[in-house]
């Protein structure tokens, strides 16, 4: 008994460990190039660690384009993946042993019993405890059928979480690769911006386009409305819901491409931003999309479109 009850203790332990890297990670170079066909490589990295103890953590993974769509948030410690079959977005983690303590992999899971799977490589186990952010209606993103699968490396592990683990999904995942860069003692420095969201609390006189900032910071200097968009997409946090903070958007929307040329925002978006009924919805949507864009200097206007086509798109 004492021995699971110290295991429980671990998990929520390491389970709060990642949200604090996840809050102490900034980007330090990223890209996706072609190894053959239609495979591709994505290599990112990110600053962990705590207070004058800083690491660079380099990862890269291969995918094959044709069946995955892959983004990572702006903290760069979480990953997104949509299958273009299923529709099915993933989410994938990363942990750094160093962040958290632990001086290896194996002081981690000689712990924690997280499963079977029948693989030297990594253990999959039913969800009990979601490692990600709920929706206002309590819900998240996903069943509640969902697993996560935890991949073991030396220096850490890289967890999903995913309704279904294809054989492209886990192939996917096994070809992570986790090294470390240089140290530093120095934490880069934020930059902070807005999102908006709805509140019908905060509401002066019901107009389905009043929409509230919140703030977010991001240690990525490059791309800053593309990461407010991924924010925005990724909904209120904890605390907000328990506000009433709420959003418009539909779930499961992917941005699929942001461009800013001579003034004018484009942002594509995949088909489920047209999967929302009134237009008032509607409204509160666009208001959402635009105002995030719009307090960046360089954007002077903002167009919308669905997989690339902007006829009919967020009309009443």
């Amino acid at each position: 008994m004492e021995e699971k009850k110290r295991s429980q203790i671990l998990v929520v332990v390491a389970v709060a460990a990642l949200l604090v890297v996840f809050g102490l990670s900034f980007i330090a170079s990223n890209g996706a190039r072609e190894i053959s066909g239609k495979n591709i490589e994505f290599t990112d990295s990110y600053v962990v660690g705590y207070e004058g103890d800083f690491t660079s953590l380099n990862y890269s993974f291969a995918y094959d384009s044709s069946v995955f769509r892959v983004a990572n948030l702006p903290s760069k410690s979480e990953i997104k993946i949509k299958d273009l079959r299923s529709g099915d977005i993933s989410k994938v983690g990363i942990f750094y042993n160093g962040a958290a303590g632990f001086s290896g992999a194996e002081e981690f899971f000689e712990n924690v019993s997280l499963g079977e799977s029948g693989s030297d490589m990594y253990d999959v186990v039913n969800l009990s405890v979601k490692m990600f952010g709920r929706f206002p209606d309590g819900a998240y993103e996903g069943s509640a059928g969902d697993k996560v699968a935890i991949f073991k490396t030396e220096i850490g592990f890289v967890y999903a979480e995913s309704k279904n683990f294809s054989r492209e999904l886990l192939g996917l995942l096994e070809s992570f690769v986790l090294t470390t860069g240089e140290k530093t003692s120095v934490m880069p420095t934020g930059i902070t911006f807005k999102v908006y969201f709805l509140n019908d609390s905060i509401k002066k006189n019901g107009d389905c386009a009043e929409v509230v900032p919140v703030e977010r910071m991001v240690f990525d200097t490059k791309n800053l409305g593309e990461a407010s968009l991924r924010l925005l997409l990724e909904g209120p946090r904890g605390e907000e819901l328990d506000a009433d903070y709420m959003s418009s958007i539909p779930r499961g929307v992917w941005l699929n491409s942001l461009k800013i040329e001579d003034g004018v925002a484009s942002a594509d978006f995949s088909k489920e931003l047209s999967a929302t009924a009134g237009s008032c919805n509607v409204l509160a949507i666009r208001t959402q999309i635009e105002k995030t864009l719009l307090q960046f200097p360089a954007v002077k206007s903002v167009k919308i479109s669905v997989e690339g086509k902007t006829e009919g798109i967020l009309e009443p």
